[in-house]
């Protein structure tokens, strides 16, 4: 068999299947004419390997040690010493590829040199900080040149670990019937509920989470909040939206002391303009309202709450404090809960890095843009 260049050059630019590159490499020990025809070909990493190859089984030399060749036995029907078979490699001489053990290692390494530095520098009484600032550190490494991906999580229920979705495109759509995830066996999820969006803006990039004017609305977790006419927030399995009278229009009220069900009666004649009321909602309808006449109430399990939800399990003894500002604004604030509380918006905007929770319908979200800094 006579070896040419182009067998050279598919062979090297690996045209040829794994089979089909032995057979014509275990040809090329019996072709004179292969030291010559292999030098004629321009050199690359192929060709050069080849031509040693050839060199050692020419001089009847020992079989190459080069981490790249691969011993095989000599064919049953023919005589002589055990041959060398070459095969692609792209990995250069000398290269020590880390296995994910040893990245391991290294980074457990830096994290107990971390951990000293910070001790050390705890210890330091005159309080002066580093030289080096906080720029010496190494961060660990990140796109720069492509947008950050947002990473979503549909948490499973009573958990924070779900299912993992890596949105990569500029658009995301969460739905009941329609959508990218549709969450079908919630009433309380409309057909297109949310879209979520990749954004630039100013050369910065962002996500957004927009109400598609659904039903039910879009809720983010919040420490704090101001809150005006018609604001809702969920605390516990509570629903509530606050009512800040615009107009003389009739209204009612809980009559006595707090109660879980608030006992409801007209109000002779009409409300003054100004005058806010607590309106919980069930199922989308108004179940029952309460006038705030006090500049704070506390929102809780415990008996000694102004506003009593006595038997939510997802409410803290003393959960959130509704109250209002020496202006006459109103605010909430949570109180430390393990299940916090939710105000509805009509969109959530997260820059790079930053991360919030949100909710529609029961179903309850995690997402983040990219890494913190």
């Amino acid at each position: 068999m006579n070896v040419n260049e182009q067998e050279l050059q598919d062979a090297a630019l690996g045209r040829q299947s794994r089979e089909g590159f032995l057979a014509f490499a275990a040809s090329l020990e019996c072709d004179p004419e292969a030291v010559s025809t292999a030098s004629s070909v321009v050199d690359d990493a192929f060709v050069s390997k080849l031509k040693k190859y050839l060199r050692s089984e020419t001089s009847a030399q020992a079989p190459s040690k080069t981490p790249s060749l691969m011993n095989q036995p000599a064919p049953m029907n023919q005589p002589g010493p055990r041959h060398t078979i070459i095969e692609p490699d792209d990995v250069p001489r000398n290269t020590m590829i880390e296995s994910e053990d040893d990245i391991r290692k290294v980074q457990e390494e830096l994290r107990k040199q971390a951990a000293k530095r910070k001790k050390a520098a705890g210890k330091n009484a005159s309080g002066e900080k580093s030289s080096a600032g906080p720029s010496s550190e190494e961060k660990p490494y990140r796109p720069t040149q492509r947008l950050p991906v947002i990473a979503l999580v549909a948490c499973d229920d009573g958990k924070e670990t779900g299912e993992l979705f890596r949105i990569r495109g500029d658009q995301f759509i969460i739905g009941r019937t329609e959508g990218d995830f549709q969450i079908a066996h919630d009433e309380m999820v409309s057909s297109r509920h949310v879209v979520i969006t990749r954004q630039t803006v100013d050369g910065k990039p962002r996500v957004a989470v927009t109400d598609l004017q659904s039903r039910n609305g879009l809720f983010v977790r919040a420490s704090k909040a101001p809150l005006d006419h018609a604001s809702e927030f969920l605390i516990g399995s509570g629903h509530y939206r606050l009512e800040i009278n615009q107009s003389m229009q009739a209204v009612t009220m809980a009559a006595g002391s707090p109660t879980d069900v608030p006992i409801t009666r007209q109000l002779d004649g009409h409300e003054m303009p100004g005058s806010v009321m607590l309106s919980e909602i069930v199922r989308g309808r108004v179940e029952t309202r309460v006038r705030l006449d006090l500049s704070e109430y506390r929102i809780g399990r415990d008996t000694n709450c102004d506003i009593r939800r006595t038997h939510d399990p997802f409410v803290a003894s003393e959960h959130a404090v509704l109250s209002r500002s020496a202006n006459g604004k109103w605010g909430i604030e949570n109180k430390t809960t393990l299940n916090g509380i939710w105000i509805r918006i009509p969109q959530i905007i997260v820059a790079d890095g930053k991360s919030c929770e949100f909710r529609i319908g029961e179903q309850r979200f995690r997402m983040k843009l990219g890494v913190s800094r």
